[in-house]
């Protein structure tokens, strides 16, 4: 029964990543772009280009993981998230900016792709249904939680505070 608990907790963080991704740091918008020295406009493309790489990334990410295994791509999925975060918080400029959401973006694509076929994958039949159930349950308070999770940070820290956080 543990390791079920592990696993669906686990399974609960890898389900929440990409739209809390997309979403921690929507408060910050005005404080990035004073910091970076660029407009809103700019700022806002960067929630555009992520859902841009969220999207090539899912188109992708299935197909190889029926072929070569859930494990690996969901691997390099969080590495993408992980990398493009890590631009993110260094980003001195809205190019660096958009090129790190962009990957994580990519990242959070593959992940949001996975997630369900590795319930599938682990469950069956009621015991599926339950687990699914926990998931939407954990995802509707974890999901709407990023903004002011994004926001607390950016007011006590910094706009790079969200992408860390992610980290």
């Amino acid at each position: 029964m543990k390791s079920t608990f592990s696993n669906v907790a686990l399974l609960a963080v890898v389900a929440c990543l990409s739209q809390f991704g997309s979403d921690i740091y929507t408060p910050s918008i005005p404080a990035i772009a004073t910091s970076l020295q660029t407009s809103l406009s700019l700022v806002q493309f960067s929630l555009a280009i992520y859902m841009i790489g969220v999207a090539i990334a899912q188109l992708v990410s299935g197909p190889i993981s029926e072929g070569y295994g859930r494990r690996y791509p969901l691997i390099i999925g969080l590495v993408l998230m992980f990398v493009g975060g890590m631009i993110c918080v260094g980003a001195h400029s809205i190019t660096a900016l958009l090129i790190g959401r962009f990957i994580q973006g990519l990242g959070g694509g593959v992940i949001s792709a996975l997630w369900r076929s590795i319930v599938r994958d682990q469950f069956h039949g009621k015991e599926m249904t339950r687990y699914v159930s926990y998931l939407t349950i954990i995802a509707v308070f974890i999901i709407p939680s990023a903004p002011l999770i994004g926001g607390y940070l950016q007011h006590a820290l910094t706009w790079r505070a969200s992408f860390a956080f992610l980290l």
